[in-house]
């Protein structure tokens, strides 16, 4: 018996093991092989029939001529996630009087130091201007579409699109406050600050020169979402649960078949409405991975005929 037994033991693995070998086989080497049974469409709710269509549930897709602001997203996602904020677009502008901005245009070093500094805080956002330097910034032309004289004062908008936020004293800490930081250590005084929801502005003053930085929110055109109020969502809360496009009373909120969501930063996880509002980008890569040896390459293309 005891032989019996332990002939057992040991033939039951390798009858697992080969009973595995013939069995299709669950890994799927993305991108490369598309995911079978993956919805072409995303999944969305019509509100007035009371029916979910069925579809992935990735990344959501915004219609921003439908969306009215009312809300109604971010109070069902505030009992399960908290992925999704209202927030306005602001833009940011710098206001030059006629002496800082015939000093601007001379490049005169006590007006270009304040400038490249505030600018520098834009660098590395890509909804605002690229540039190397603050001569490549005034003489682009597509630049300086940017600069438009209103009551004798020249306004300098930093922004390519509207940066959204909940509050423009949020956008005022978080934009221009790191050039602040920078312009105190070379001799220039912080002044007038005013801080309100939809619009906030600083001072910076040295000797005789005095540049104003103001945030204030813009009108989207939107005429069913007059204060133009849209949903952001942050990927690293969201749970993809849907129930946001189950509450919209408008149909402004769908989900997509795009999955890949991942970032470099926790920042970069956070969607605003304009790039809500952007198709998906559809996946096109063909070939096989390169790490495959030639009998991996061999299955995998063998699969793909089956399938």
């Amino acid at each position: 018996m005891s032989i019996l037994r332990d002939a057992k033991r040991t033939l039951m693995p390798i009858y697992a093991g080969l009973k595995h070998v013939f069995l299709k086989p669950y890994t799927i080497k993305w991108p490369y092989e598309n995911i079978p049974n993956l919805p072409d469409e995303g999944y969305r709710f019509d509100p007035k029939a009371g029916i979910g269509y069925p579809g992935s549930k990735g990344r959501h897709l915004l219609y921003m001529e439908k969306c009215t602001g009312c809300g109604s997203c971010d109070l069902t996602c505030q009992n399960i996630a908290e992925a999704i904020t209202m927030t306005y677009g602001f833009d940011v502008v710098t206001v030059l009087d006629e002496k800082c901005y015939e000093y601007f245009k001379e490049f005169r070093p006590e007006i270009v130091e304040a400038l490249d500094a505030i600018l520098g805080s834009f660098s590395a956002e890509p909804s605002c201007i690229q540039y190397n330097s603050l001569s490549s910034f005034f003489w682009t032309p597509t630049d300086v579409k940017q600069i438009i004289k209103v009551d004798g004062r020249y306004e300098i908008k930093l922004n390519l699109e509207p940066i959204f936020d909940v509050r423009a004293v949020e956008v005022l800490y978080q934009k221009v406050y790191p050039g602040v930081k920078k312009l105190k250590v070379t001799g220039w005084e912080l002044g007038k600050l005013e801080a309100a929801t939809e619009s906030a502005s600083v001072e910076l003053s040295k000797q005789d020169l005095t540049v104003s930085v103001l945030v204030r929110k813009i009108d989207m055109g939107y005429k069913q979402n007059r204060r133009s109020f849209f949903p952001s969502v942050d990927y690293g809360r969201c749970v993809m649960c849907g129930f946001c496009v189950d509450a919209c009373p408008f149909q402004a909120l769908e989900m997509t078949n795009e999955f890949e969501l991942s970032a470099l930063s926790r920042r970069e996880l956070i969607y605003t409405p304009s790039m809500l509002a952007k198709r998906p980008e559809e996946f096109n890569i063909t070939g096989v991975p390169p790490e495959l040896n030639v009998i991996e390459r061999a299955r995998m293309v063998f699969r793909r005929l089956v399938w």
